[in-house]
């Protein structure tokens, strides 16, 4: 077992409000949403354990699960992950008078879980960061992650290189906040106060339209209909593959309306301002991914969906590309702009 533990946040209960146009019959979508109980959030001391660049943590061929992110994932590491790591990848003793941090998992690598999982754990620690190195893999190459890094006062970052597997002789494991997904109010928006530089009291003005077109996944079929009906309404047309952090904070920061396909770009959602709304286009029949519908309620902006026929290319359920009826669209933006 780990050395010790120690109370970083309470149990929290949340609670949010329906969507705004909650369609009769869409409870089902949403409802389980309304009212979340989070266990208290602890971090785990380590001494003398081995991290691999998924951010497993083993000593000896004990693997623990305090960075697992859910328990059925636990079949995939195994005795056999944990040999191939012993066997195949190249082993690193990290300095014996240096403190670690692990705040990444193997889910990590891009903007969302980055942004609503990694660093709301750095947010929690507060000032104890201060005298920790962060571990990071040296896949994590997207500028993210270090422009948003350079927020928060970190003693040293410590890049775990690609092929190898790294010995760590004191180690800090923050819990994550919440499960993914999910948000505590009051670290998401300390987390908002320290990357966001605009003043609390700016007006939104901007109507933005986020397209996937550049993704390489998850797109809209009949994207220049949903474009047509967007510039009747006097949208701008972003793709945020094209901005660094700092500029995707202040295009959202400075919306009033935003529309997007479900993806990692709302997650700027954060970033927005009150009085304003955010409308998602969902896939019909999903009442799993409520994160942007939960990180609207903790920025208390107004939460609007569209949902939308879909095309599925795996299992994963992230998978999918949708059509967007636009007669419903304009319908919906509408409601919105003269609500």
């Amino acid at each position: 077992m780990p050395a010790n533990k120690y109370l970083l946040i309470p149990k929290t209960v949340v609670r949010r409000n329906p969507p705004a146009t909650l369609v009769p019959g869409d409870e089902r979508y949403f409802q389980h949403e309304y009212e979340r109980v989070f266990p208290d959030v602890f971090a785990w001391k380590f001494n003398h354990v081995t991290v691999t660049a998924e951010g497993i943590i083993f000593n000896g061929l004990k693997i623990y699960d305090q960075n697992i992110i859910d328990p059925t994932h636990r079949k995939d590491f195994n005795l056999r992950y944990l040999l191939s790591k012993y066997l195949k990848y190249h082993k690193l003793k990290l300095e014996d008078n240096e403190k670690y941090l692990l705040a990444y998992n193997y889910w990590s690598n891009g903007y969302f879980h980055w942004m609503c999982d990694v660093l709301p754990r750095l947010v929690a620690l507060g000032d104890e960061i201060k005298s920790l190195t962060l571990l990071i893999p040296e896949s994590f190459q997207h500028p993210f992650f270090r422009e948003t890094l350079r927020m928060f006062p970190l003693k040293n970052i410590y890049v775990i290189p690609t092929g190898c597997i790294v010995q760590v002789p004191h180690l800090t494991v923050p819990d994550l906040v919440t499960s993914t997904g999910n948000y505590n109010p009051e670290i998401m928006m300390a987390l908002k106060n320290k990357l966001d530089p605009h003043p609390s009291d700016m007006i939104p003005q901007r109507r933005i339209y986020i397209s996937r077109a550049k993704a390489t996944r998850r797109k809209i079929i009949n994207e220049e209909q949903v474009l047509e009906v967007l510039k009747q309404y006097d949208f701008e047309i972003f793709y945020f593959e094209d901005h660094p952090v700092n500029e995707q904070i202040d295009i959202a920061s400075n919306a009033k309306i935003l529309v997007s396909l479900h993806g990692a770009a709302l997650t700027n959602i954060l970033f927005m301002r009150k009085p304003a709304s955010v409308l998602e286009f969902r896939k019909n029949d999903d009442d799993k991914n409520n994160c942007y519908f939960s990180l609207a309620s903790i920025a208390g902006i107004d939460y609007f969906y569209q949902r939308c026929n879909s095309i599925h290319y795996s299992d994963n359920a992230n998978t999918f590309d949708i059509q967007v009826d636009p007669v419903e669209l304009k319908e919906n933006l509408e409601r919105i702009i003269y609500k």
